[in-house]
């Protein structure tokens, strides 16, 4: 499996990131095949969903799309949606910086191991202008970061 991990403190961004990135692909062509039950797509919430569509070289890919990794039960119900939804051939998700104690627990319950897994880690950061100049910068930032993840997407490994 392939990994696409967006990364970064609280509140900067990945789950939003995120959910752009989803809304991208179903633009696309991919099509939503699940959606955890307990979850809804929707800007400003997290959520686990299935997308599957065909890849740059026509193949049928499925994608894990996932927001929400902040304790290991989360974490731990991601696992289960993975686990019951197999095969998956990639996995988007945030990830927490390595201050953040769940970070650790992200790779150890989906058994991960960093140095034998095709893992491509984004960190954000956060935007601290303020005054006239936050909503243009965020917005560039924004754009910016859109712009880095379907690139990222596009190449290999992922070939979308």
């Amino acid at each position: 499996m392939n990994y696409l991990l967006v990364g970064g403190a609280y509140s900067v961004g990945k789950s939003e990131s995120i959910y752009r990135l989803t809304q991208y692909l179903l633009t696309k062509g991919f099509e939503m095949v699940n959606v955890d039950k307990e979850t809804e797509i929707k800007a400003g919430r997290d959520f686990k969903a299935i997308l599957e569509g065909k890849n740059t070289k026509s193949k049928t890919v499925r994608i894990l799309i996932n927001t929400a990794t902040d304790t290991p039960e989360i974490i731990e119900n991601l696992k289960l949606f993975r686990d019951e939804n197999l095969p998956v051939d990639i996995m988007i998700s945030s990830i927490r910086d390595n201050d953040f104690w769940p970070r650790k627990s992200f790779f150890n319950i989906l058994n991960l191991d960093c140095k034998s897994e095709n893992i491509i880690e984004v960190p954000l950061g956060k935007i601290t202008r303020r005054g006239n100049n936050f909503d243009v910068a965020l917005e560039w930032y924004q754009t910016k970061i859109d712009e880095l993840l379907i690139r990222l997407l596009y190449n290999e490994p992922f070939n979308i």
